[in-house]
């Protein structure tokens, strides 16, 4: 729309086509001017164009433009006209006069503004195999450029696209580069996964983020619940990997991986390890926590516990409820609940790590929880890995307590080439941040007593 008023206005202003004479002001009459068009294509896109008018003029006629991004060159009775392309975002425009002894004739000539747009993908996976990029773009008159985080690549125009050669990822790890496309300041940034199995497995790793199944009275901040268990990411005899990390207990934590997003899912009811403590066998198992509906629970056994406290329910009644409480707390630990990590790479140190997040298939937990208990929340938000201790009776497997609350889990992979004493430091920093507050902290520090989360358990090697 602006450029439409920006052309109108210049026409208002030029008067189109307009006819002068150099005859005296103040004659009795006017003389007819003797410079007339028959015929005008002079409107272009911003693309460079030729253009032209036919006009009717005595023999002398001189043809000139006042912009210097237009010319005119006069050919018997018509004018060519060429223009360059526009790489401005604004219209522009210009006059072509024909003159011929004391008349003349005003033409106007006006060019669109550039036109552009980044027509490929904002991401792109790809596998470690030496190939060929293609950023494709539409344009008109605009000249757009490429740069790059990665001065060993060396992207090329070819005018409907910019071309990247990817010589083959030999590193081990996996890599990441940006490409920036821009336009008259306006900037698309293109990110580039590149990574296989391959570049994961056999790598030592971190599983990091807040066990709040430590809370306890004497927990000050946040801080004093992170964790980063370095572990190593392994293969079974199918070729499946799974996590290893002897000092969260996660004997094998098996995870799904996915070459095509470079992505890996964990999921709920797995076994990652059998342990035994003063003579009773537990089976430690994966389960997939939302903490809003966590804490909800939690909430509904303390009132209860109060309840029993103050004489308001019975005996009976509190066991009753105790007994249907650890069934609930078993449906976080189901197969059909997951978390997604999508890998990225540390633009500084290179050091690719995935933040678990809701892999948007388990709201039917929530529903289920609103229908039942009067829960006030129809979306689940999986952010919490949890490893909670089972018992077997009868053959099924019954919940008994969570050994850990991992919130905000994240799965960092430490490349070999990189020191000890650096991953150390990168992994510290990465750890996300859950929403809790001191008085929150204090509330899930009073939860834990409560579930008996914290009841001391020495596990026998």
């Amino acid at each position: 729309m602006k450029k439409i008023v920006n052309i109108c206005l210049f026409l208002a202003a030029a008067a189109t086509f307009t006819a002068c004479s150099d005859d005296n002001t103040g004659s009795e009459y006017t003389r007819e001017n003797t410079v007339s068009v028959v015929s005008a294509d002079l409107s272009f896109d911003a693309n460079a164009h030729t253009g032209g008018v036919k006009f009717n003029a005595p023999a002398g006629a001189v043809v000139t433009v006042n912009k210097s991004w237009a010319t005119a060159e006069l050919k018997g009775d018509s004018v060519v006209v060429n223009v360059t392309n526009n790489p401005a975002l604004e219209s522009r425009a210009a006059m072509l006069t024909i003159k011929s002894g004391a008349d003349s004739t005003n033409v106007p000539i006006s060019q669109e503004g550039c036109q552009f747009s980044y027509t490929g993908k904002k991401e792109y996976v790809l596998n470690d195999d030496a190939q060929t990029l293609v950023l494709p773009y539409t344009k008109v008159g605009a000249e757009p450029t490429v740069a790059t985080n990665n001065a060993a690549l060396a992207p090329t125009d070819a005018d409907t696209a910019f071309v990247v050669s990817l010589p083959a990822n030999t590193t081990g790890s996996m890599q990441q580069d940006s490409f920036y496309v821009s336009n008259q300041g306006i900037v698309d940034t293109v990110i580039v996964k590149r990574g296989e199995k391959k570049d994961f497995v056999g790598q030592t790793c971190y599983l990091a983020g807040y066990d709040l199944a430590q809370a306890d009275e004497n927990t000050q901040s946040l801080s004093d619940l992170a964790v980063q268990y370095a572990g190593t990411i392994k293969t079974d005899t199918k070729g499946n990997p799974y996590l290893y990390a002897p000092k969260a207990y996660i004997k094998n934590l098996p995870l799904t991986f996915d070459e095509s997003t470079l992505t890996f899912t964990v999921t709920g009811g797995q076994l990652v390890n059998t342990l035994t403590s003063q003579g009773t066998k537990y089976y430690l198992r994966s389960g997939i926590w939302d903490y809003t509906l966590y804490e909800f629970l939690g909430d509904l056994t303390y009132q209860y516990y109060q309840y029993y406290q103050a004489g308001k329910i019975t005996e009976a009644q509190y066991k009753q409820f105790q007994a249907m409480m650890p069934q609930v707390f078993a449906m976080f630990d189901s197969k059909k609940l997951s978390m997604v990590a999508s890998m990225n790479v540390d633009p500084n140190q290179q050091i690719p790590f995935g933040d678990f997040v809701d892999s948007g298939n388990n709201d039917w937990l929530a529903e289920i929880m609103v229908e039942n208990f009067n829960y006030t929340h129809s979306n689940y938000d999986a952010n919490i890995l949890a490893l909670d201790l089972n018992t077997v009776s009868n053959g099924a497997y019954q919940f008994d307590q969570p050994l850990a609350l991992i919130a905000l889990p994240e799965l960092i992979i430490i490349p070999s080439s990189q020191a000890k004493a650096n991953a150390a430091k990168y992994v510290r920093s990465q750890v996300r941040r859950p929403n809790l507050s001191p008085a929150l902290l204090k509330h899930q520090a009073v939860m834990n007593k409560v579930l008996k989360m914290n009841k001391a358990l020495k596990f026998e090697k």
